[in-house]
């Protein structure tokens, strides 16, 4: 988990998924979490989150069952979380609804964080909202997520460059993080985490609910029956 130190947030107490545990207890853990989860869905009170034409969408809009994923691109349990979610979602593509919202860990972009943890998070950000645009989010986002990593930024966007040429041309990456819309939308999403008072990433809320523990195939499957 992605944790950063919080500045004034008011709202819902919630608890987020710990991925530094041995194999054995990690998955014994998850799965008394996944069982609570479920027994009690109806004492949970789920939380608004508003649905952009513009998020990363994934999977049946009309499905009973709708995951929320607040992300950065530079966090490492967002990057496994990515892997995860890209290999077990295309069994439920029918029976899901994925929206991808954007909660980089940076100051530049959100007010609640106090230190620069991922100094590219905002400009990555931006960019898969430019990528979104085209319909081309998720191109962007399996490029970034598996494709890359904080080393290949450190030069300049020209590894990006080559990984995206599917999604950007020419001076595409230039507008795009100058683009103050792209800006716009990266800070409503930042708001909105902040309004459900996310306190680091990956953050997952099922139906409005935020969920405490890894979501893997078992326990998504559960969840969906």
């Amino acid at each position: 988990l992605c944790r950063f130190s919080i500045l004034a947030l008011t709202g819902l107490s919630l608890a987020l998924p710990s991925f530094i545990v041995s194999r054995d207890q990690g998955f014994e853990k998850n799965q008394v979490a996944v069982q609570d989860f479920i027994k009690n869905w109806d004492q949970i009170s789920p939380v608004e989150i508003p649905v952009s034409s513009v998020d990363g969408t994934w999977g049946n809009k009309e499905a009973q069952v709708k995951v929320v994923v607040f992300s950065d691109f530079q966090c490492p349990f967002c990057r496994k979380t990515a892997f995860q979610l890209h290999t077990l979602l295309p069994s439920y593509k029918d029976r899901i609804y994925l929206v991808f919202k954007h909660f980089p860990l940076n100051p530049n972009c959100n007010p609640a964080v106090e230190h620069n943890m991922h100094p590219y998070a905002c400009s990555l950000a931006q960019l898969a909202v430019c990528a979104a645009k085209k319909n081309l989010f998720w191109e962007f986002h399996d490029a970034v997520f598996l494709k890359m990593n904080d080393e290949d930024f450190v030069s300049g966007w020209d590894k990006l460059r080559n990984e995206t040429s599917g999604v950007f041309r020419d001076r595409e990456i230039e507008n795009c993080l100058a683009s103050e819309e792209a800006k716009n939308q990266v800070a409503s999403d930042v708001e909105t985490g902040l309004e459900v008072s996310i306190e680091g990433t990956p953050a997952i809320f099922i139906n409005g609910r935020p969920v405490s523990f890894f979501l893997d195939a078992q326990s998504l499957g559960e969840i969906i029956n």
